[in-house]
């Protein structure tokens, strides 16, 4: 009975050290000096990582360092070594990006090519290697921007809920996806208000101003929110996973079947017309789910990157 008293404690100790560890790292960003401004790095290195892999995190739009913090924790606590570059929005694009297929070929707009550069000054200026890419919505296009740029620095792949992979979307169709999701969220949160009932990581947190893409002139953030909300359905990155994929690249894409922002069955319909990767289905859930419920996303995320690790082993373009 003493030694499980005794371990329950050591437990907690330990619980308790991670979180102060995590929290003095993430809560200290670093600031590097770019061409067009500053760029902040979060992160946080477990004493002991379990992974050699560092996990690179693209946020999507409009998600901030406070809304990711949680999933980041999930990650650490778990052995992982965790990046998370914040990019409202973006710096001078990189002239690699510039060149790439992505640029000249239309699937991306200078907004998410500068968005994509400031991973690759992340990259570059931690010499960063082994990179098991995690990209959320619309931080996949970045994510994937800089993995085709530098793809020998990269191992895996994760795409949660990601934007570029139903092809070049109607802006209007994917407005009215993102309104449909909005009234979903606002009802769920009017109904939590109404019972009393506050269910912990069950509401996504961007219903919350969002302080950290405050600065700047109210002209500026105007202009480049825009500017983003124009460009996300313009994206695509089917080709881009395709040529990722055939140099070696695992690739896994994880999406909620509750998702009004990109349809579940659209995305099955492109991975399937383009054979392309290993689609994860996740069984309710909105479009925002990954940052309501870090737990449950946490667990799934270390399991696809397991699997990619034994990916020699499942049968290639398969969609599942």
């Amino acid at each position: 009975m003493e030694n499980t008293i005794e371990r329950a404690q050591d437990n907690q100790t330990e619980l308790e050290a991670k979180a102060t560890s995590f929290n003095e790292q993430y809560d200290n960003p670093e600031t590097i000096d770019v061409a067009e401004g500053t760029l902040k790095i979060y992160r946080a290195t477990p004493e002991i990582k379990k992974h050699s892999s560092p996990i690179l995190l693209g946020h999507g739009y409009p998600a901030s360092p406070t809304v990711m913090k949680e999933n980041l924790r999930e990650l650490f606590e778990k052995g992982k070594d965790v990046i998370f570059p914040y990019t409202p929005r973006g710096i001078q694009m990189n002239p690699n990006i510039a060149e790439s297929e992505l640029s000249s070929q239309g699937n991306l707009d200078d907004i998410e090519l500068k968005k994509a550069s400031a991973f690759l000054t992340v990259i570059k200026s931690k010499d960063l290697k082994n990179i098991n890419g995690l990209g959320f919505s619309e931080g996949a296009l970045h994510i994937v921007a800089a993995a085709l740029t530098e793809p020998e620095r990269f191992k895996n792949l994760t795409l949660v809920n990601p934007a570029g992979v139903m092809g070049k979307t109607n802006f209007l169709t994917f407005l009215k996806g993102a309104v449909k999701h909005a009234q979903k969220e606002t009802s769920k949160l009017e109904k939590a208000i109404t019972t009393g009932k506050y269910l912990t990581g069950a509401l996504d947190e961007r219903v919350s101003p969002n302080a950290e893409a405050a600065s700047g002139s109210a002209s500026e953030r105007i202009s480049a929110e825009l500017k983003s909300l124009w460009a996300i359905p313009k994206a695509d990155i089917l080709d881009a996973l395709a040529v990722l994929e055939k140099r070696g690249i695992g690739i896994r894409i994880i999406h909620t079947e509750g998702d009004q922002i990109y349809p579940l069955s659209k995305i099955k319909k492109m991975l399937e017309v383009k054979g392309l990767g290993h689609l994860l289905q996740v069984e309710k859930g909105s479009h925002t789910a990954f940052s309501a419920n870090p737990k449950r996303f946490g667990k799934i995320i270390m399991e696809a990157f397991a699997g990619l690790d034994k990916q020699k082993n499942l049968p290639r373009h398969r969609v599942s």
